[in-house]
């Protein structure tokens, strides 16, 4: 039988802080999604305007890892990156950061949130330019994942990168590679230099804070 996940917030919850230690993130999270559509977060009403006929509706609590509110989204967020989509490969990759940064990245999670971006897009950029890989501007789409599927703290970026670019010329070009547009080490190894040397940057101007 398939429980909807407010049910199992609502039961097992309490015996899960038992045995772990409570997250603020994550109460936040399981509290919002118990409450939505119910009478904790109030409600509105809608009336049809050829019958009068009145229909009470429980608020949403919008928050964005709610599945029950973002289903709709998802949906339409899938259907325009559709439109997008061209005739090339695709390729999956992911840019993450050693666990020992966790606790700076609590600490600075909207500057460093976009050192991540920034770092893993020049990487990208970077290496499309190289006539040794391709020699053109790529396009792709990142996202960012603050948790990891056992809900621990684990920031990374998911990108999907278009297996191709635009020439000076204004010609599509195709990555001749079936498997990856870029090496995965050529990839870590350029992420890394540059995440260190602009968060090296950033510590020098004491934009960077310790708890």
């Amino acid at each position: 039988m398939k429980y909807p996940i407010r049910y199992i917030f609502k039961t097992f919850y309490q015996l899960f802080l038992k045995s772990y230690r409570e997250n603020y993130y994550h109460t936040k999270v399981i509290n919002a999604i118990s409450m939505c559509k119910t009478e904790a977060l109030g409600g509105h009403s809608t009336v049809c305007d050829n019958c009068g006929d009145i229909q009470n509706h429980y608020n949403s609590c919008r928050n964005r890892h709610c599945p029950n509110c973002q289903s709709l989204v998802q949906a339409k967020w899938i259907d325009k990156r559709n439109l997008d989509v061209l005739n090339a490969n695709y390729f999956h990759t992911i840019f993450t950061v050693p666990e020992e940064l966790n606790s700076v990245f609590l600490s600075n999670q909207e500057i460093i949130y976009k050192l991540l971006f920034e770092a893993s897009a020049e990487t990208l950029k970077t290496l499309a330019h190289d006539k040794k890989y391709l020699g053109a501007d790529t396009g792709f789409i990142s996202i960012l994942h603050t948790h990891g599927s056992n809900l621990s703290y684990h920031p990374h970026i998911h990108v999907i990168l278009l297996g191709g670019g635009l020439t000076k010329d204004l010609k599509f070009k195709h990555s001749t590679s079936e498997n990856y547009l870029f090496p995965a080490r050529v990839i870590a190894t350029l992420f890394r230099n540059i995440f260190l040397s602009n968060f090296t940057d950033l510590y020098y101007k004491k934009r960077i804070i310790f708890f």
